[in-house]
């Protein structure tokens, strides 16, 4: 091969730690707490009120970035449905 203009003069080495490859990294950790109330059309029946607390936290990996969250009844009218919840999930960028 003759050297011509097309080739650089100094030949760049790349280091073996450096890579075009993102790797996912901490996106967010989130703490929430919710608070709903639930309201009923029956004369009857009065409204309520409903609280939970939740830890998740989402990774940066694109184009998709998954999230993990865990949900925790916190009042008992919540507690006689679900104890606690475990919830997952994808969010692809195009």
């Amino acid at each position: 091969m003759i050297a011509g203009r097309d080739a650089p003069a100094h030949p760049v080495r790349q280091s073996a730690t450096s890579s075009n490859k993102r790797r996912p990294s901490l996106a967010g950790a989130m703490v929430e707490s919710t608070n709903a109330t639930l309201f009923s059309d029956r004369p009857s029946v009065d409204s309520t009120t409903v609280d939970a607390f939740a830890v998740s936290a989402r990774l940066d990996a694109r184009p998709a970035s998954p999230d993990l969250a865990w949900v925790l009844a916190l009042d008992d009218d919540l507690k006689e449905l679900v104890g606690f919840t475990i919830t997952a999930g994808v969010e692809f960028r195009l």
